[in-house]
């Protein structure tokens, strides 16, 4: 893969990225207004509601494939414009969001600092995806290490537990010496897990225990966890992914605390049970996880959750869950379907410019302009072999390609060096070089605003690496408003399968010729 081709990946990778991150901030910010709106006091309908951002976000990509696109017109900044580069000499190409781009200046390609901004990303994308990786190892070690719990007493608190939270079946129980907090894993066939000290905790201890995990199985807490961490990785340079994960993992703890303490826990036997999970994890080594724990390590969130619960008085819904969740889907489903669709049409202001020449001018054929077209004569289509005009004149857009009767190198004219070294694509035994991309050319704003339209012919020789080494005009269309400088600027980034002599790459003089139209 060329330079070229990997600055245009990183630019398109990242163009992709920032945009989803945008449209789902957009969403989540719309969702939280409706959550506090709509006055879902209760943990798990809160867990539920950002459940729904984090699929909506993940589904944005796609839905914008899907759904109409709505135009937005928004104003940006002009940039003062620079002047072009001589030829043969290094220089960097200016581009903007736009059809109205500044000039670009003329030179040998170079890689712009996107392809390492991309490379980074890839490399945290991997980071992240390694580290959920080597979480799911683990985590599968202990399910598979983890011995069954046959007591009889203990299933049939399981089973009164599992279809007072309206499980058709209980999950299944295990015990393992690995653990020292309760968990919740796996996603097809939910297991919850016990330390193996579990037969000496008291009655109402084990039922606290018990309740807080049926409450995750029922709510699939851990498929949750899972999208939630890929999200995460996928769109780890958005603060929104983060914090997502983060506030998502926290309300499914409130929300099994809440199963609990309406359950029929009392405040104090919980907080202690807690208590005895924090002090047991502050003991033991960070571990990656790839399950839902009932508690992690104490800190200040952990604080305001032993709040909430020593100060629990029983929740009172102010509408009914199902109510509630209808209303937010029914505000989800066309706030995301709109944020997908909208796409931004970027307009330059212009300031004032002194009227171009009577010459200059052209009616007018629409407000709007479209891209400038290419075409390449006497091809009919892209990737034709490029034909060039005769080389004793100047080529014009209706001229034909006249084969040269010599293979030695030659110019446009005699005593021009302009194409010394090159080969006509006349020459007998040159296997012409064939376009791979074509750059458009751009209308600068004074050129729009005079409405110009024309051709530009480019004479340029397609260096063996299949890139333009240089160009220059042999037809102008204008050299006032800088529309000659750009249709330059697009034929140096034209990229070619290479020129072929007696199988070797050689260096070839081909003519662009490039349109400038107002549609």
């Amino acid at each position: 893969m060329s330079l070229p081709d990997l600055d245009r990946l990183a630019r398109a990778l990242l163009i992709v990225i920032l945009d989803s991150a945008v449209r789902a901030s957009v969403v989540a910010a719309v969702i939280g207004v409706a959550i506090h709106l709509l006055r879902g006091r209760g943990a798990a309908l809160q867990l539920k509601a950002w459940t729904v951002v984090l699929w909506a976000a993940l589904a944005l990509p796609a839905l914008g494939l899907v759904v109409p696109a709505w135009q937005w017109v928004i104003p940006v900044l002009q940039v003062a414009p620079s002047q072009p580069a001589a030829f043969g000499t290094a220089a960097t190409v200016a581009a903007t969001a736009t059809d109205t781009a500044l000039p670009a200046t003329v030179g040998p390609v170079r890689v712009s600092g996107l392809v390492f901004v991309g490379a980074l990303y890839v490399a945290g994308l991997m980071l992240l995806l390694l580290q959920a990786g080597l979480a799911w190892v683990t985590t599968r070690r202990l399910r598979l290490s983890a011995r069954p719990i046959v007591d009889e007493s203990l299933l049939a608190r399981l089973d009164r537990h599992a279809s007072a939270a309206g499980l058709r079946s209980r999950p299944l129980v295990v015990e393992s010496s690995r653990l020292f907090v309760p968990i919740t894993m796996s996603v097809m066939r939910p297991m919850v897990a016990l330390p193996a000290d579990w037969r000496d905790w008291p009655a109402d201890k084990l039922d606290a225990v018990l309740i807080h995990e049926v409450a995750h199985v029922a709510r699939r807490d851990a498929l949750t966890q899972r999208v939630s961490l890929f999200y995460r990785a996928v769109m780890w340079v958005s603060p929104l992914s983060w914090w997502l994960h983060r506030h998502i993992a926290h309300l499914a703890e409130q929300a099994s605390d809440e199963a609990a303490l309406r359950a029929g826990v009392t405040p104090t036997t919980y907080a202690e049970t807690l208590l005895d999970c924090f002090a047991k994890l502050q003991r033991q080594p960070r571990r990656v996880q790839w399950h839902v724990a009932m508690a992690r390590r104490a800190d200040a969130d952990a604080a305001r959750r032993m709040e909430r619960i020593l100060t629990w008085k029983g929740g009172r819904m102010i509408m009914r869950p199902k109510i509630w969740l209808v209303g937010l889907v029914l505000v989800a489903l066309p706030v995301a379907a709109v944020t997908a669709s909208v796409r931004l049409s970027p307009v330059v202001p212009q300031p004032p410019t002194p009227a171009a020449p009577p010459a200059m001018r052209a009616p007018a054929v629409a407000p709007l302009p479209a891209a400038s077209s290419v075409q390449v004569p006497s091809a009919p289509a892209l990737p034709a072999p490029v034909q060039s005009a005769p080389a004793t004149r100047p080529a014009t857009s209706g001229s034909q390609a006249v084969p040269q009767q010599s293979g030695r190198p030659v110019g446009v004219e005699p005593q021009d060096d302009f194409a010394a070294g090159a080969y006509d694509v006349g020459t007998p035994g040159l296997v012409a070089p064939k376009v791979l991309s074509g750059q458009k050319p751009r209308y600068t704003p004074d050129a729009l605003k005079a409405k110009l339209e024309g051709t530009v012919v480019i004479e340029a020789i397609v260096l063996p690496d299949g890139s333009v080494g240089k160009a220059r005009v042999t037809r102008s269309l204008d050299q006032v408003l800088g529309l000659d400088d750009e249709a330059l600027a697009a034929a140096m980034k034209w990229s070619f399968i290479s020129g072929k002599l007696n199988g070797e790459s050689v260096p070839v003089r081909i003519v662009l010729e490039l349109q400038f139209r107002i549609h």
